[in-house]
C-alpha cells in the first residue's frame, strides 16, 4: 500500500513501559501496523469527533431555537384567539344593553 502523502514530519512523545505494552496490545487488536499508525489514527479520530461535536452542538442549538420559536408562535396564536373571544364576548355583553335600550325606545314610542 503506497502512501499518497509522504510523511516527513516526526512527533515524539514519551510513554511508560506499561503504556507501551498496552499500545502494542491495542495495535494487535486493532490491526494497526505500528504504534505510530495507532497514534495517528487516534488523533485523526479525535479531530473528526471534535469537528462533528461542534456541528452537533450547532444543530442542537438550532433545534432548540426552532422549538422556542414554535412555542412562542403557538402562545401568540392562543393569545390572539383569547383576545378575539374577549372582544366577541364584550360585544355580546353590550348587545343586551343595546337591545334593552331599543326595546325601551319602542315602548316609549308606543306610549305616545
Amino acid at each position: 500500500m503506497s502512501v499518497l502523502r509522504p510523511r516527513n514530519r516526526l512527533v515524539y512523545f514519551r510513554v511508560s513501559e506499561d503504556e507501551f505494552e498496552r499500545f502494542n496490545h491495542i495495535c494487535e487488536a486493532m490491526g494497526a501496523r505500528s504504534i505510530s499508525d495507532l497514534a495517528r489514527s487516534a488523533v485523526q479520530s479525535m479531530i473528526q469527533d471534535s469537528n462533528n461535536g461542534h456541528a452537533d452542538r450547532v444543530t442542537e442549538k438550532l433545534t432548540a431555537l426552532e422549538a422556542m420559536v414554535n412555542d412562542l408562535n403557538d402562545k401568540v396564536h392562543q393569545l390572539s384567539l383569547s383576545l378575539g373571544k374577549a372582544v366577541s364576548h364584550a360585544t355580546e355583553l353590550s348587545m343586551p344593553a343595546r337591545v334593552n335600550g331599543r326595546i325601551r325606545e319602542v315602548e316609549e314610542n308606543e306610549d305616545i
